[in-house]
């Protein structure tokens, strides 16, 4: 299963490269629009790093009643930090694989720092980003913050990549990711 990252849906340059490439390998990816992006139904707004994780246990819950259990979950960026939040309540999952994720989900806070503190004072705030206006919610901004990835990767005992240092000019390498010199987990 894929997870696309922060405000990317199931057809991003990501997400469609890495699925086709497993499965001309031999492995089928269901990749999914989390709430309010793509084709999803749903007010992006009402999301959370919780609801995204809640969504990606769910599916893996599907795929296996189907028969067909999600051995491996590859998040994205925002999306690789909710597979590892995932991955021990998700049935099925064998190892996990995750491309710039970051240890500390409020890292996307970067990505809204200029409406965060009119979002925490009205309640929400519209945000331009990726063409689009999005409802930025404080219940959403409380949920990100509340986040804690650490010491659930710490838990996993799953396989595991060691960490790939990448390029610098890499958009996966941010500050405050997990992994390599500068924290981030490509592998």
């Amino acid at each position: 299963m894929f997870v696309h990252g922060f405000t990317l849906g199931k057809g991003s340059p990501a997400a469609s490269r890495v699925s086709k490439q497993l499965a001309r390998e031999g492995i089928g990816m269901l990749r999914f629009d989390n709430l309010g992006i793509g084709d999803s139904d749903g007010d992006w707004g009402d999301g959370s790093f919780t609801v995204k994780v809640q969504d990606t246990i769910r599916a893996a819950a599907m795929m296996a009643e189907r028969g067909t259990p999600a051995d491996l979950l590859v998040g994205h960026s925002w999306g690789g930090a909710a597979v590892l939040a995932a991955a021990a309540e998700a049935t099925g999952v064998r190892a996990v694989a995750t491309i710039g994720a970051p240890v500390d989900p409020s890292h996307v806070e970067r990505q809204y720092d200029a409406v965060v503190d009119r979002v925490l004072s009205d309640g929400s705030h519209e945000w331009f980003v990726g063409g689009r206006t999005l409802i930025l919610k404080r219940a959403f901004v409380e949920n990100v913050r509340r986040a804690h990835l650490r010491d659930r990767i710490g838990e996993l005992d799953l396989p595991s990549v060691p960490p790939i240092d990448l390029p610098t000019r890499h958009p996966a390498r941010r500050p405050g990711t997990l992994g390599t010199d500068d924290g981030c987990l490509a592998g």
